[in-house]
């Protein structure tokens, strides 16, 4: 039957044209065309493996010498959901209606398919037959209740005018015409019009044939079967598994990073073994100043708050005392001194004596306040600080935590170009692939920080004392009055976030102000008032020893704004 319905199509296609025909070809030549689609015949046949058999035969009247045509179909395309769907075009045979091959200039298979037909040698005129044979796979659309394959016959993106456009589609099986639903499309791009009429040839084949002249870069036509569930094979399980994936790779993207990052972390990210259980526990360690602890344990940069804290460390080891200055009038701070008490000596770690020496270098007589002596320099200062106790703490990592920030910073510049590329070609399927790849990158990166077994041990000790901070209470403070240890902890406690729990739990226990600390606003001591001074410290010092204020414009110096530094010989 299908061999019968060719050849009538072909028969009706060469009937000798009428006399329209006969002179349409002078009105285009004056119209400026150099050639006509004078007939665009497709043969669908529907397999019942859901693949469809397509034939195409283009009647093209070249009104000037020409070389041949070009045709391209589209491939991809997106579901409701933004999905990608793909067609899969295999080329069969290229033809005319003598069954002598065409020439292929140029072609190819995905996106679009793509056919350029001729020789670039060789130039043609009249009437000329291109008959295209090819394989279409996954062009069924499958619902609840039915398939359906909608197809768009001739597309509109032609040079030139189609004045006859005609398709017959032929069905798996013999169907009763209940069983059918059809539907036709033929005007401008996304028109609903229907310019076009279908029929029943017989029991198993269908006729579309368009009512108007399609005219040029304007019109196309679509033909659409509703057949009933069952007529072709549905894939189902991982045959559905594998066509998703096949259509939306993007998505996997992120299984290459993913695998790419674990096999760094395990590298470089992923600690030596450790098993000894986090004890509960205060013990003095020299190494394990504020800012080492709070390092250890969140495997990050040097925050300004750790340094607030490591100056009230260095406070409490009699370095330096702490005095607040008053509001005129009122019982508000105002300020904080800096009373040196005695000089950096070799009991401290080289970035407590930088620490120490550039706080009190900004005074006279070993004394600074804050407001008046560190805002607007001593920020040059910090960069210098932070320096020394990255060396400090590289004994302690084989893999340095600098390296969570730059995987940071990679996540972040990637974004960009990420939602471009999603946007720019249009798949949400790889734009998803390429966020997830960023999260990946950005999460291990956050755990890339490798310990070593000293560092291991250092953190053990760091976990046990934020615990001992976390847990402790009235009773258990008694017990730890007499060993002076509400002053020892209080650093740690202001870099674990837990200074006003900390004083709350020695409140009414531990009643002697510390001889470090001049709290004039504190009117009878008390350890949780205190507490609160020491967290209101921690945070405006570490704003005030970290800030620039005003502008480069009106009250600026050399030296002063963004930037800076300088260098030496070694």
């Amino acid at each position: 039957m299908k061999k019968l319905i060719i050849v009538c199509s072909l028969i009706i296609l060469f009937l000798p044209s009428s006399s329209f025909a006969q002179d349409y070809r002078q009105e285009y030549l004056e119209a400026g065309y150099d050639w006509i689609l004078d007939n665009f015949l497709v043969n669908f046949t529907i397999n019942n493996d859901a693949t469809v058999d397509v034939q195409e035969v283009i009647k093209a009247d070249f009104l000037t010498e020409k070389h041949g045509i070009y045709r391209y179909i589209p491939t991809k395309y997106r579901d409701s959901l933004g999905l990608n769907y793909d067609l899969y075009i295999n080329l069969i045979s290229l033809t005319d209606e003598n069954g002598q091959s065409w020439n292929i200039a140029e072609s190819r298979k995905r996106n679009p398919f793509y056919l350029k037909i001729g020789d670039a040698d060789v130039t043609i005129s009249g009437l000329q037959t291109y008959i295209i044979n090819y394989k279409v796979d996954q062009s069924i659309r499958y619902f609840d209740d039915h398939d359906e394959f909608y197809w768009n016959v001739t597309g509109f993106d032609w040079d030139t005018d189609i004045l006859s456009a005609k398709s017959r589609v032929v069905l798996p099986r013999e169907f009763k015409p209940d069983e059918i639903k059809l539907n036709c499309y033929s005007g401008a791009f996304g028109s609903q019009e229907q310019k076009c009429n279908y029929s029943f040839v017989d029991n198993q084949t269908i006729e579309f044939v368009t009512t108007d002249l399609q005219r040029a870069g304007q019109d196309d036509f679509t033909i659409v079967v509703w057949m009933p569930k069952g007529m072709v094979y549905q894939p189902a399980g991982w045959d559905l598994v594998w066509l998703f994936v096949k259509n939306n790779w993007g998505f996997g993207i992120f299984v290459p990073i993913f695998l790419l990052m674990y096999l760094i972390w395990q590298k470089k990210g992923k600690d030596p073994k450790f098993d000894k259980t986090i004890i509960v526990q205060y013990t003095e360690n020299a190494e394990l100043s504020p800012i080492v602890a709070d390092i250890l344990l969140r495997d990050g940069d040097v925050g300004n708050k750790s340094i607030s804290a490591e100056i009230v460390y260095l406070a409490s080891h009699g370095y330096l005392k702490i005095q607040e200055i008053l509001k005129e009038k009122s019982n508000k701070v105002k300020d904080y001194e800096f009373i040196q008490m005695k000089k950096p000596d070799d009991k401290l770690k080289k970035f407590q004596k930088i620490l120490l020496q550039r706080i009190f270098s900004h005074g006279e007589d070993g004394k600074v306040v804050i407001g008046e002596d560190l805002v607007d320099t001593f920020y040059q200062d910090i960069t210098k600080i932070k320096s020394e106790v990255r060396i400090y703490i590289n004994k302690y990592y084989s893999t340095s935590p600098t390296w969570k920030f730059v995987f940071l910073i990679i996540g972040g510049l990637l974004m960009v170009p990420v939602f471009y590329a999603g946007y720019d070609l249009g798949r949400m399927d790889i734009l998803i692939g390429l966020i997830l790849s960023i999260i990946i990158v950005v999460g291990f990166g956050w755990f890339m920080a490798k310990k070593t077994s000293a560092g291991q041990e250092m953190a053990w000790q760091a976990a046990g004392l934020e615990q001992f901070i976390e847990v402790t209470d009235k009773d258990r403070a008694k017990f730890y009055e007499d060993k002076n240890i509400f002053e020892k902890a209080l650093p740690y406690a202001m870099v674990f976030g837990l200074a006003k729990k900390w004083g709350k739990a020695f409140e009414g226990i531990y009643t002697k102000q510390p001889d470090w600390y001049s709290g004039a606003s504190i009117a009878t001591f008390n350890a949780a008032s205190f507490a609160d001074s020491i967290d209101s410290f921690a945070g405006s010092s570490s704003v005030g020893l970290g800030s620039v204020s005003g502008s480069g414009m009106s009250g600026g110096s050399s030296g002063g704004g963004g930037g800076g530094g300088g260098g030496g010989g070694w």
